[in-house]
């Protein structure tokens, strides 16, 4: 439905608007006009249709992309089997720590006290802030409160894991309200109701995107060897199991997986957002959207959009 209202309205998406008497108007950058009238320069005597098109495009791409004010997302479970990944529909097992690692140079984590758990003697960096939490319920609520100042969130297997957790577990153990959960459960993804989410594992396991943008710098889809490969950023090895970890050590376990996450967006001057938004210009959908989608079903898309 919302695909169909952009096409209906010719909206541009990754474009700027403004709102007037309640209407969206498409606003001009100032930055990219000289760039434009010199590509259309080049056409002086080409058709109109072709001068419009060539105008178009050249709007779309040379517009400047926005720094996405943006946050890297990762909890940790104590599952009470060792050997055992936590269900996230069932969420029965504690979130006991959760790492946001924002654009905005904002460290946070969220922690869970727990009886029999030493404090640990791992130096996390001065600038993060550490909140420990008796309650679960809190815990869940103050990061609820800290997403919402964010309209991009980051996961890496979010839609999977995440989210899906910690709406089921908010929702079916602790008996939130469905106002008091931003987040948003589908089918297959998840989203938020303030924002956008997008799943990096999804972006990254697109075959186009590990072969053509990254050169097959990764082979596994995993968080370690993409952060590895890319950023030269390994997640932390540890050998007991999460329940078993001291404060300190499960702080820096999940406060590194959260800044890969973030990074994985940054590096090269936000070259990884940046493509995703140029995909978006293109393939006229939400950058939600362009990140779950492969490159060849984009095209599709596209190509059979209604006119």
């Amino acid at each position: 439905y919302y695909q169909s209202y952009i096409y209906d309205n010719n909206l541009a998406l990754g474009m700027l608007y403004k709102i007037e008497n309640g209407n969206l108007v498409a606003v001009q950058q100032k930055k990219s006009e000289a760039t434009i009238q010199q590509i259309l320069a080049l056409f002086p005597d080409a058709e109109k249709e072709f001068r419009d098109s060539v105008e178009t495009w050249a709007r779309l791409l040379e517009a400047p992309a926005p720094d996405f004010l943006r946050v890297g997302l990762d909890i940790e479970v104590a599952s009470a089997v060792a050997t055992r990944v936590p269900d996230p529909q069932k969420a029965d097992d504690p979130v006991v720590c959760v790492a946001l690692v924002g654009s905005d140079n904002e460290k946070q984590l969220f922690v869970l006290k727990r009886q029999g758990i030493a404090m640990g003697s791992k130096v996390l960096p001065c600038d993060t802030k550490v909140m420990y939490f008796d309650d679960e319920k809190v815990l869940l609520e103050k990061l609820f409160e800290a997403l919402r100042d964010y309209p991009f969130i980051l996961t890496f297997n979010g839609d999977d894991f995440d989210l899906p957790y910690l709406y089921n577990r908010a929702k079916n153990h602790f008996y939130f309200q469905r106002n008091q959960i931003p987040i948003e459960m589908g089918r297959r993804t998840c989203s938020f109701t303030h924002g956008v989410h997008i799943d990096l594992y999804k972006f990254f396991f697109n075959r186009s995107i590990q072969i053509y943008a990254f050169g097959n710098k990764y082979r596994d889809m995993t968080l370690n060897a993409i952060g590895t490969a890319l950023l030269d950023l390994p997640k932390i090895e540890f050998t007991n199991p999460i329940a078993e970890l001291s404060y300190s050590e499960l702080e820096e376990y999940n406060l590194r997986d959260s800044e890969i996450t973030l990074q994985l967006t940054s590096f090269n001057d936000n070259l990884v957002m940046k493509l995703i938004l140029a995909m978006s210009k293109i393939a006229r959908m939400p950058m939600e959207d362009v990140t779950r989608q492969g490159v060849s079903r984009l095209s599709l898309i596209h190509i059979s959009e209604p006119t």
